[in-house]
């Protein structure tokens, strides 16, 4: 029991230690802490009072509200102060956020109800929309006013006048001054001067566009902008004045170019990595199907929960449209994403083999469940330490839509809102870095703290971090990379999953925690009442005796083909080890000869063989041979041979004799149907000759001192194929002088019958005019010349066999 309890005893830690911290940073350091929430049910009833005061006809049941944010007065403001003051003065000034209400009235009947009688009127359609800020004070209005029905034009005065009157009526705590008062420093914000009027010539009428503005020393500066459509006031914006250099909205180009990165360098590995998986029935459906319909459910909740009120045909066929395509790339992302990490990590997807198999109530479920909240509010408060840290020396603006958005705030049910929010902008990122790219890194880096540094540089080079300037977005984001590569090294994929989604998630819902409004401050009360309940049943799970222990049952099928594929590469891996062990380290070097020497090992070992055996110091014995078959077994009858030619070599000089002991002891000790071809020579330095005797094996090319290129092909068959008598009798042996310009090329097929692409295989003829063009060069550079030509030959075709090569040179 006590076991149990130390397993989750660091996560309750943080989770706790996270409960408190958060608290104390916010909302001074959150993202958002400039936010102050008014009922929504006030904000109706102000807007229709104002729509009452301007006579404006409305359709109450049409009246469509929104929770806007002036994005660029934001970053203005984040770019110019410290966190926690850029804060402050956001929550005092009260425009940063603010709601719309809004009417696209399209009354079938053409008729509504005026705002000051209950009479039916006939009308035009009717399109306007008001901005009012969370203490109920108007800041905007636009009136769209079809130009065929205005008609009346008012002069400057006039439209002057008229603007002036139209604002009051809206707005008594607003003042208008002349511009010659301009000196004048009111401090009060509500004190506007005239700063201009365009004049707009329209042929049969002239419109009006007035500006003022307030003019206060050190504080936020106000323009009020006025629209006069011949005598009708079309609109008025009341906003606060952003110098020039910081209008500009531009997105950071890193942001940009790093997601663009992240996009592209997960679809080409998915699709490469797929394909390949796919062929093999590597790849699994169930897990990613489970996944893609929760992603096409939360995207359409998510819209529902937004525009359940405005839906239409055109609405619900996007829905539609858009729903099937994330599904669907949902499917295929997990699939790839799943085959690869399995087969890196496949214990690590226990927790979700549970839940997929609807074995709820087990240990491993509970510690997921504890390890996913925990570590998600300790992500949470360290990324509130973070900000705190970094405002001490650094301005700090957000960006992002997905991460400023607040449409959750007039949402039905604003935590589902925010919840399938956070998983359609996040859901496929945390699968695609998560699950497919830190596997694909750990199958190159072993070393778990290496891994964690890749990961974290990695996660802050390509993963937005909606956070600028760079110097701070980064290194934030860096630290959020290695925490998170930290969970999943210590844990499991679960946990790691949804400790990044809950992350995300308490980053937009942490703000409930400081807002007025009774209903949204319940949303962060009953969040942490779920939490709360959730980690005591994680801890119940996790001290109870699990009653399901059969893991490998509920391990996908395709997982056994991952497994023997490894195990098959690992046999392969085992049999290139033995058969690159037994190879000469190095050549022999003998005076008067030039020895070069080399072994290509292909991806399937195909047991090619040469070594050098000294005989004494002026005699050698060259050995190259093939042995039939792939793999582990190859290797070890490779080993076998080796054995015996050690053996044998000592006691004879006759090459033949030699190839005739070996057949007779392979045929004994191996399975019918084995064999080997085989070359033996022995270089007598002191009588200044070679005898050759060949088992079967690819002829030597021969290069004589006159310039001449042939083959020396001694009879012989290949060594297993036959008891004894068959072999010695028509195995022969071939002497040649040792001469200088003599050369001997001794190679096993997988050099002259190399294919390219087009199934051409290299051949003979080719071995020949190398060998002959290149003769004067050493044995090495000759050998070099070889390969360098067979490579540009084969290009990009995949290598088959073995290449094998012995080249004596005599000087």
């Amino acid at each position: 029991m006590l076991d149990k309890f130390k397993s989750i005893a660091l996560p309750l830690i943080i989770f706790i230690t996270s409960l408190i911290v958060i608290p104390f940073l916010i909302p001074a350091f959150h993202p958002f802490g400039g936010l102050k929430i008014s009922r929504d049910e006030q904000t109706i009833e102000e807007s229709k009072k104002y729509l009452d005061k301007i006579n404006l006809q409305y359709d109450e049941s049409k009246l469509n509200l929104e929770f806007e944010t002036n994005t660029k007065f934001i970053r203005w403001i984040n770019s110019e102060h410290k966190l926690n003051d850029a804060n402050k003065i956001l929550s005092q000034d009260g425009s940063a956020y603010y709601w719309s209400v809004s009417q696209n009235s399209e009354n079938e009947n053409n008729v509504t109800v005026s705002s000051n009688s209950s009479e039916s009127v006939n009308r035009n359609k009717t399109k306007f929309s008001l901005n009012l800020q969370q203490d109920g004070k108007i800041i905007g209005f636009d009136n769209h006013l079809i130009d065929s029905t205005i008609k009346k034009s008012l002069t400057l005065d006039e439209a002057k006048k008229a603007s002036v009157n139209f604002i009051q009526k809206l707005r008594d705590d607003i003042y208008f001054e002349d511009d010659s008062l301009k000196s004048t420093n009111n401090t009060t914000k509500s004190v506007f001067y005239f700063n201009g009027v365009e004049t707009i010539d329209k042929g049969g009428r002239v419109d009006y566009n007035f500006t003022w503005q307030t003019n206060r020393q050190n504080e936020l500066n106000y323009s009020l902008k006025t629209k006069l459509v011949g005598d009708k006031l079309s609109s008025f914006e009341i906003q606060v004045i952003i110098p020039d250099e910081s209008k500009n909205e531009t997105e950071d180009i890193f942001e940009i170019a790093s997601t663009i990165l992240l996009i592209l360098i997960i679809l080409v590995s998915v699709i490469i990595v797929g394909f390949k998986r796919f062929r093999a029935y590597e790849v699994g459906f169930k897990h990613a199907i489970a996944f893609g319909i929760f992603a096409l459910f939360s995207f359409v909740v998510k819209e529902l929960l937004e525009w359940v009120n405005t839906m239409q045909f055109s609405m619900i066929l996007g829905l539609s449209l858009g729903g099937i395509f994330i599904a669907g790339a949902a499917v295929i992302l997990w699939a790839v994403s799943e085959t690869i990490f399995r087969e890196i990590w496949n214990p690590k997807f226990l927790s979700l083999d549970l839940i997929y198999h609807r074995k709820f109530i087990h240990s491993s479920v509970g510690k997921s469940l504890i390890n996913s909240i925990s570590f998600g509010f300790g992500l949470t408060a360290l990324y509130f330490v973070l900000l705190f840290l970094v405002s001490n020396y650094s301005t700090v603006a957000f960006n992002g839509q997905n991460f400023n958005s607040q449409s959750h705030i007039t949402s039905n049910l604003p935590l589902l809102n925010v919840f399938f929010g956070v998983f359609n902008a996040y859901g496929l990122l945390a699968v695609g870095f998560l699950m497919f790219l830190t596997a694909a890194i750990k199958r190159y880096i072993n070393n778990d703290t290496v891994f964690i540094v890749v990961c974290g540089l990695t996660w802050a080079i390509l993963v937005p971090s909606n956070i600028s300037p760079l110097t701070t977005g980064i290194p934030i984001n860096f630290i959020i990379g290695i925490l998170l590569s930290t969970i999943l090294i210590k844990y499991d994929l679960l946990s790691t999953f949804l400790s990044f989604l809950l992350f995300e998630f308490l980053i937009k819902v942490t703000e409930f925690s400081f807002l007025q409004e009774t209903g949204l401050l319940n949303q962060w009360y009953l969040l942490l009442i779920i939490c709360l309940v959730l980690v005591i049943i994680g801890i119940t799970m996790v001290l109870r005796k699990d009653k399901f222990t059969d893991y490998d049952s509920i391990t996908p099928k395709f997982v056994e083909n991952i497994t023997e594929r490894q195990r098959l590469k690992q046999e392969l891996d085992v049999a290139r080890h033995v058969q690159m062990s037994f190879l000469p380290k190095e050549n022999p070097v003998l005076a008067g000869i030039d020895i070069a020497s080399t072994c290509i090992p292909a991806f399937e070992v195909g047991g090619d063989y040469y070594d050098f055996i000294h005989l004494g110091k002026a005699k050698l014995g060259i050995i190259i041979g093939d042995v039939s078959g792939k793999g582990t077994q190859a290797a070890f009858y490779m080993t076998l041979t080796k054995g015996f030619l050690k053996a044998i070599a000592k006691h004879t000089e006759s090459p033949s004799e030699v190839l005739t002991k070996m057949n007779e002891l392979f045929y004994e000790n191996v399975e019918r149907g084995r064999f080997i071809s085989m070359i033996y020579a022995i270089v007598d330095l002191k009588e200044m000759k070679i005898i050759i005797a060949r088992a079967g094996h690819n002829p030597i090319i021969f290069h004589d001192d006159a310039g001449n290129i042939n083959l020396i092909n001694p009879d012989g068959i290949a060594l297993g194929l036959e008891k004894g008598p068959l072999f010695s009798k028509v195995i022969t042996e071939h002497q040649e002088n040792l001469k200088p310009g003599k050369t001997f090329i001794f190679y096993t097929d997988g050099f002259s019958e190399a294919v390219n692409k087009k199934g051409e295989e290299y051949g003979l003829d080719r071995m020949f005019a190398i060998a002959k063009s290149y003769n004067h060069n050493t044995a090495s550079q000759l050998q070099d010349k070889l390969i360098e030509d067979i490579n540009k030959f084969i290009g990009k075709a995949k290598q088959h066999d073995d290449m094998t090569m012995v080249i004596v040179k005599i000087n």
